[in-house]
């Protein structure tokens, strides 16, 4: 009896802990996520600084007046097109209460451009009912691999908008 109890538990509890994922919009979130790595990267390759801006949220928008030129320095400092993309870490956070809720993501890839590996961080709300004004991109940290220990940080502690190595 035990056996079957410890059976069932293993199959039941993956089955209802997925459709509770899926039911609450937390898989499509997942996805969207790992798509915003794919269209940081197709937007870096085109130096298109309007579509980087219109990512981030409203609310860093509002306090960066400088993130456009920001972005605009990013494309000296890589020095050419992106040809790799590999997820190296992603982290989520989410809040709920009653029907209100929140997803952020804070994710790590690995980037290549030539022959030099990067490290490219960002932090994304994807979902925020309690404060919709966060929807968007925190920020965008690129870094060579090489320069990992020196440009460590938490990620709570990460000002908003574009890192710039050369600058920090």
């Amino acid at each position: 009896m035990k056996k079957l109890f410890l059976l069932l538990l293993i199959i039941i509890v993956p089955i209802f802990s997925c459709t509770g994922k899926e039911k609450m919009g937390f898989g499509q979130r997942d996805k969207m996520n790992k798509q915003m790595a794919y269209k940081i990267v197709e937007l870096i390759n085109a130096k298109d600084i309007e579509g980087l801006y219109n990512l981030f949220s409203e609310e860093v928008k509002e306090s960066d007046l400088t993130l456009k030129e920001d972005i605009e320095k990013l494309f000296p400092y890589l020095n050419g097109k992106i040809v790799s993309c590999e997820e190296y870490g992603i982290a989520m956070k989410g809040g709920i209460e009653k029907e209100k809720n929140s997803t952020r993501y804070e994710s790590e890839f690995k980037i290549k451009i030539k022959d030099t590996v990067y490290f490219m961080y960002y932090d994304y709300t994807v979902r925020n009912d309690f404060s919709p004004k966060k929807e968007g991109l925190r920020f965008i940290k690129i870094f060579k691999e090489s320069e990992q220990e020196k440009y460590f940080c938490y990620w709570d502690l990460i000002k908003s908008g574009i890192f710039l190595p050369d600058e920090n």
